[in-house]
């Protein structure tokens, strides 16, 4: 992946520093992320033990299938808190929304 997992948890610190009157989701925007078709990605860890894995399944002129799963780790234990099937175009931006948790932006590419 292009971007660096060390920024990550630092981004999404920051994209989540609202006041409590405040009801938007926070946003982190991850870049341009290389994916193989059919292959969970590695894990994204976004900090406080939640990441995120993604599938990308490729169709035709550049349309992709992204499966997104997100979880939080405590310990041992692994909490399975949601999942997105989105539909998108290799090279161009796209949202993933796990309201009230948090959004996320990508540009997903796949690996050749």
């Amino acid at each position: 992946m292009r971007f660096s997992m060390l920024l990550l948890p630092a981004l999404l610190a920051i994209t989540s520093c609202t006041s409590p009157k405040q009801t938007s989701v926070p946003v982190v925007h991850m870049g341009v992320v290389e994916l193989s078709d059919g292959v969970p990605s590695d894990r994204i860890y976004l900090g406080s033990g939640e990441n995120l894995v993604i599938t990308a399944r490729a169709g035709k002129e550049g349309r992709l299938d992204l499966e997104v799963s997100y979880d939080r780790r405590d310990g041992e234990r692994q909490e399975h808190l949601a999942s997105r099937k989105i539909r998108a175009v290799s090279n161009q931006p796209a949202e993933v929304s796990f309201a009230p948790f948090v959004r996320f932006t990508l540009t997903p590419r796949i690996k050749t």
